[in-house]
């Protein structure tokens, strides 16, 4: 792992990273789905970059199954 990798985003990042809207990302953060960061004393949540790549593996990989499934 690098420190690209562990780099912190924002919503606002993570949505421009992927192509996704920041209400996906928002929702997927709420719903507990994709594991963020809250800094002390601060209501801004962040999520790592390695954490946000690793959440899309498993999107993918259940989207394949699930067409596999079809």
């Amino acid at each position: 792992m690098t420190d690209h990798d562990c780099r912190m985003l924002t919503q606002k990042d993570a949505a421009r990273l992927i192509g996704r809207s920041e209400k996906v990302i928002r929702e997927w953060m709420d719903s507990g789905r994709l594991p963020t960061i809250r800094e002390p004393g601060c209501s801004r949540r962040y999520v790592l970059r390695i954490t946000l790549i690793e959440f899309l593996k498993t999107l993918e990989s259940s989207n394949s199954r699930n067409v596999a499934d079809d």
